[in-house]
């Protein structure tokens, strides 16, 4: 009879969120200046995401643009397309995407808090507003007809959180307080510290929220990220021809 070796899941994935929090740690501790502060905690998040979404999925800091030439806001996390979908520019370190590669966007910040919430939800606005072309995309047996562009969903990491309980009535109120607008709406986030959260905006219905306990709040929020890619697919084939008109004129 064959006998199966099993591993203790749910003590791998606490040890792989202990890890994270003691590199963090590190950076809380011994980086001063908030600028590189902001960039160390950037750079270990986009580095946790690269190690563990699947290689179909690039991620990077930048800004989207669009086909008339509008770019958004500086992104501190940008999940994208970088198989189907061209670089218009990469510069000094920073990327500039089409907005239609764009699967979703995190914010990073240091601690969780209305002001922040606030602030991703506009930096994801400023992507959401872009134009996506879509173009329709050959096949053996003839043409599909152009996707329509996803609602872009978009996130935001921490280390700790600024409320007391973390996810109290307050923290539900600035997230109700963006649901007004669909493009400023946060889906989804992760407190290290605290837990995760995942957000499901229901039409003429209550906003409901999912949260993890804390010591799953990485992986959590990790399988959040997962789940949410699968659901959208693969984004729409870009049409060229909006682009390259720049440079036909």
């Amino acid at each position: 009879m064959n006998h199966l070796e099993h591993v203790d899941l749910a003590r791998l994935f606490s040890d792989l969120q202990n890890q994270l929090l003691t590199s963090f740690g590190v950076i809380k501790r011994n980086v001063r200046h908030s600028g590189a502060k902001g960039f160390g905690t950037e750079t270990k998040w986009v580095e946790v995401l690269r190690n563990y979404l699947p290689k179909r999925y690039g991620v990077e800091k930048g800004f989207a643009v669009d086909a008339n030439g509008c770019i958004s806001d500086e992104q501190d996390i940008i999940v994208f397309d970088p198989q189907y979908t061209p670089f218009i520019l990469r510069q000094d370190g920073l990327l500039y995407i089409p907005a239609e590669s764009v699967y979703l966007l995190i914010e990073s910040k240091q601690t969780l808090s209305k002001q922040h919430l606030e602030y991703a939800g506009k930096k994801a606005q400023s992507v959401r507003k872009l134009r996506r072309t879509s173009a329709r995309i050959p096949h053996a047996g003839g043409t599909f007809e152009p996707k329509k562009p996803f609602r872009i969903p978009a996130g935001i990491v921490a280390l700790d959180s600024e409320w007391s309980p973390p996810f109290n009535d307050a923290f539900r109120s600035a997230l109700e307080n963006l649901s007004s607008c669909p493009d400023y709406q946060i889906d989804f986030g992760c407190v290290l510290n605290s837990g995760s959260f995942h957000v499901e905006y229901i039409e003429s219905a209550p906003m409901g929220i999912s949260l993890s306990k804390s010591d799953h709040a990485l992986m959590h929020f990790l399988f959040t990220v997962f789940e949410t890619l699968q659901s959208l697919g693969t984004v729409p084939a870009i049409d060229v021809p909006q682009y390259k008109k720049w440079i036909d004129s």
